[in-house]
C-alpha cells in the first residue's frame, strides 16, 4: 500500500522525469530539450557578433562616413541587435541635456525590471520545480543578450565627458549615481554569479576527466538513466571547455564587454586614442579565443573567432580614420567601400561556415549517434537502470515507508551489482552511472527496512477497514457482547502490533527477539508471526470465554507475551532495561492509543533521561498532552 502523501517538490521531479526523459512520449517544440546545443550555439553567437558590430558603429560614430552611417541606420541593424537608440538621436543627446537624462532614464528602468524579474521569480513568486529550472535557464540566456544593449546605454551617460553634462548638476549626479549602482547589481553581478555556480559544479581539475564527465551525464540525459543534469549543470557552462578560464567564457566575455564601453565612455574626448585602445583590446582577445578555443563543439569556437576578426577589422579602420592616416583609400567613398567590402567578406566566410557544417555533418561532442552506438548491446542494462531511476523518484516521493516492501528494492540493488561488476570488468563508462544509483538505492533500502510493516498479508488486506475502525473507535465505550469482545481483542492486538514493531522481520536486524523464558527460550522463527495462527488462538480464547488470568498465559507474537498487554509494565520494563528503542516505539504506542497513565508515566521518564532523546515528532505531541 503506498502512501497518497506526495511532497510537491518530488511530485514535479517525476513530471519532469516523464516530460523530458520519456523519449517516445510526444512532446510539444517548446517543451523539448535536447542536449544538443550546436545550432543554439551558433545563433547566440552570431547574435553578439552582430552586437559588437554595433558597438563599433556607435564607437566611430562620429568618424564614419556620412554615406556608411545611413546605410546602418536604413538597415535597422543597430536597432534590431542592441537596441542601440544613442546613435540614432546622437545629435540630440550631445547636445540637448535633457533629452541625455530621458535617455539614461529609460535604460536604468529597463535595467531595473530586468533585475526585479530575476528577484520576484526567484525569491519571492513560488514557482514550482519544473517552472523555476525554466526560468533560470531562459532568464540567464536573455539577461546575457541584454548585457551590452544596457552597458551602451547606461555608461557612457553615467560617466558624462560630453561637453554640457553638468550643467543640470543635480540631475546628471542623480542620474550618474543610479547607473552605476545597476552597473555594479547587474553588470558585474551577474557575471560574478555565473562563476560561482560553474565553479560549484567543478568536479575536478584535470581537463580530460573534466570532458569525460560531462560526456557521460550527457549520454546519461540521452539514455534517460539520470536526472540531475538538467537541474544541477545543463545550460550553465557544458558549453565550454575545463582548461584556462574557458570554463567561465560567459563572464570573461561579459568583463570583456563591460571593459570596452567604459574605454567608449571613458575617453570620448579624445577618438583617437580611445579607437587605438579599443582596436587594442579586441586585438588581444581576438587572439585569446583563436588560441585556446572556448567551445568545446569546434565549429563553434570557429565562428567566434571569425566574427572577432572581422570586428577587429572594423575597429582598425576606424582608428585609422580617427588618425587622419593621409591615404587616398581613406576618403570618404573609398572607406565606404572597404568597409562594405571587409564586411561582405566576412559574410561570405560565414555563410562558408554554415555550408561546412552541412557539408561535413559537424555535430555536437556527444550526440545521438554517439550514444546509439554506446547503448548498443547494452538495451537490458539501460532498462534496468530506467527502472532503477523511477524507483528512486518514487521512493523519494513517499513520507514514510510503513507499507512500502524492502524485497524489490533489495532486488533492484542486486540487479544493479549484478551490473556493476560486469562493467567493472570491462571498464565501462556507465559503471560510474550504476555505481551512483547503488548509492542511493543502498540508504533508500536501508530507510524502507527500518520503517516497513510489511510483509504481513492480514494486515495488508485488512489495513485500510482496520484504520478507519480504529480511529473511530479508539476512545469509545464498547459493550462487551461475545462479538464486540471479539472484535476489540483484535483491535487491540493489531493496534498494539503496529505500534510496538520490536520483532522481526519487522526490525532492521540489529536486535535479537526470543520468545520464551528460562530453558524453553528460543530465537524468534518467521512461522511465529502467522496471523491465522493467531487468530486460532484468540478465537480458542474468546470460545472457551476465559478470563483475563488466562489469557496473559498465551503467547502471541514475537516476544510480546500476556504481561506485554499492559502498556505501564511494558514501560516499567523498558526503563528498567534502560532500552531507549523500546520506550520510543511505547511512546509512540500510548500517544496513539490515548492513555493518559502511561502518557504522564512516560513524560516522567523522559524528563528524567532527558527530553532530547526522542523524537522530535513525538516529543511535541508529549508536549502537547502534558499542556
Amino acid at each position: 500500500m503506498k502512501s497518497n502523501s506526495i511532497k510537491a517538490a518530488d511530485k514535479e521531479a517525476l513530471e519532469i522525469f516523464e516530460m523530458l526523459f520519456n523519449l517516445g512520449q510526444t512532446k510539444a517544440w517548446y517543451k523539448s530539450l535536447a542536449i544538443s546545443s550546436f545550432w543554439f550555439e551558433k545563433l547566440i553567437i552570431l547574435l553578439r557578433i552582430s552586437q559588437l558590430f554595433v558597438f563599433t558603429f556607435a564607437a566611430n560614430y562620429e568618424t564614419w562616413p556620412v554615406r556608411w552611417r545611413g546605410m546602418i541606420h536604413e538597415s535597422g541593424i543597430s536597432i534590431i541587435f542592441a537596441a542601440d537608440f544613442g546613435t540614432l538621436f546622437y545629435d540630440d543627446i550631445m547636445k540637448d541635456n535633457f533629452a541625455r537624462i530621458m535617455y539614461s532614464s529609460s535604460w536604468i528602468i529597463f535595467a531595473s525590471v530586468v533585475i526585479a524579474v530575476y528577484i520576484f521569480g526567484r525569491f519571492i513568486m513560488p514557482l514550482s520545480v519544473l517552472w523555476r529550472l525554466r526560468f533560470e535557464r531562459y532568464y540567464l540566456e536573455i539577461a546575457h543578450l541584454f548585457y551590452l544593449p544596457i552597458a551602451l546605454g547606461l555608461l557612457p551617460i553615467a560617466i558624462c565627458r560630453y561637453d554640457n553634462c553638468w550643467d543640470d548638476l543635480g540631475a546628471q549626479a542623480t542620474t550618474s549615481v543610479i547607473s552605476f549602482i545597476i552597473m555594479f547589481l547587474y553588470l558585474i553581478g551577474m557575471p560574478i554569479y555565473v562563476i560561482l555556480v560553474a565553479r560549484k559544479n567543478i568536479i575536478t581539475d584535470d581537463p580530460e576527466a573534466h570532458e569525460d564527465f560531462i560526456k557521460q551525464k550527457e549520454m546519461e540525459y540521452v539514455l534517460q538513466i539520470s536526472h540531475s543534469w538538467l537541474s544541477e549543470k545543463y545550460y550553465l557552462f557544458s558549453s565550454y571547455r575545463k582548461t584556462k578560464f574557458r570554463i567561465y567564457h560567459k563572464s570573461v566575455y561579459e568583463f570583456f564587454v563591460l571593459s570596452l564601453v567604459l574605454v567608449h565612455g571613458l575617453l570620448n574626448t579624445n577618438q583617437e586614442v580611445k579607437m587605438l585602445v579599443l582596436t587594442l583590446q579586441l586585438f588581444g582577445f581576438s587572439i585569446y579565443l583563436t588560441i585556446f578555443p572556448a567551445y568545446r563543439c569546434l565549429s563553434s569556437s570557429y565562428l567566434f573567432a571569425v566574427g572577432l576578426w572581422t570586428i577587429c577589422a572594423n575597429m582598425f579602420l576606424g582608428y585609422l580614420k580617427a588618425a587622419h592616416y593621409k591615404a587616398e583609400a581613406l576618403v570618404d567613398e573609398n572607406m565606404v567601400s572597404i568597409l562594405v567590402a571587409v564586411n561582405v567578406a566576412a559574410l561570405i566566410i560565414l555563410l562558408f561556415l554554415m555550408c561546412a557544417y552541412f557539408i561535413f555533418c559537424l555535430k555536437w561532442p556527444v550526440n545521438l549517434k554517439t550514444v546509439k552506438n554506446l547503448a548498443l548491446g547494452y538495451r537490458f542494462l539501460l532498462a534496468d537502470l530506467r527502472n532503477a531511476q523511477k524507483m528512486i523518484l518514487v521512493l523519494r516521493s513517499l513520507s514514510h515507508y510503513q507499507f512500502v516492501k524492502a524485497e524489490p528494492v533489495v532486488a533492484m540493488i542486486k540487479l544493479l551489482r549484478d551490473h556493476y561488476y560486469l562493467l567493472y570488468n570491462e571498464n565501462h563508462p556507465l559503471q560510474y552511472t550504476v555505481l551512483e544509483q547503488l548509492d542511493i538505492l543502498n540508504y533508500l533500502q536501508q530507510r524502507v527496512s527500518s520503517q516497513t510493516l510489511l510483509p504481513c498479508k492480514k494486515l495488508e488486506e485488512n489495513f485500510g477497514l482496520v484504520v478507519r475502525v480504529m480511529n473511530r473507535r479508539w476512545r469509545e465505550q464498547i459493550l462487551m457482547t461475545p462479538v464486540k469482545r471479539r472484535i476489540l481483542l483484535k483491535l487491540y492486538i493489531l493496534r498494539m502490533f503496529i505500534g510496538n514493531r520490536i520483532m522481526k522481520p519487522f526490525n532492521s536486524g540489529e536486535q535479537n527477539n526470543y520468545i520464551g523464558k528460562g530453558e524453553k527460550m528460543r530465537p524468534i522463527d518467521v512461522y511465529d508471526f502467522d496471523m491465522d495462527k493467531l487468530y486460532q488462538k484468540l478465537e480458542k480464547v474468546l470460545s472457551d470465554d476465559v478470563n483475563e488470568e488466562k489469557m496473559n498465559d498465551i503467547t502471541f507474537i514475537g516476544g510480546i507475551d500476556g504481561d506485554s498487554l499492559s502498556l505501564k509494565g511494558n514501560i516499567q520494563k523498558a526503563h528498567e532495561e534502560n532500552n531507549i528503542h523500546w520506550l520510543v516505539d511505547l511512546t509512540e504506542n500510548a500517544l496513539n492509543i490515548g492513555d493518559e497513565d502511561s502518557i504522564e508515566m512516560l513524560a516522567e521518564i523522559w524528563d528524567e533521561r532527558g527530553i532530547k532523546n526522542l523524537p522530535e515528532d513525538l516529543r511535541s505531541r508529549l508536549k502537547e498532552y502534558k499542556l
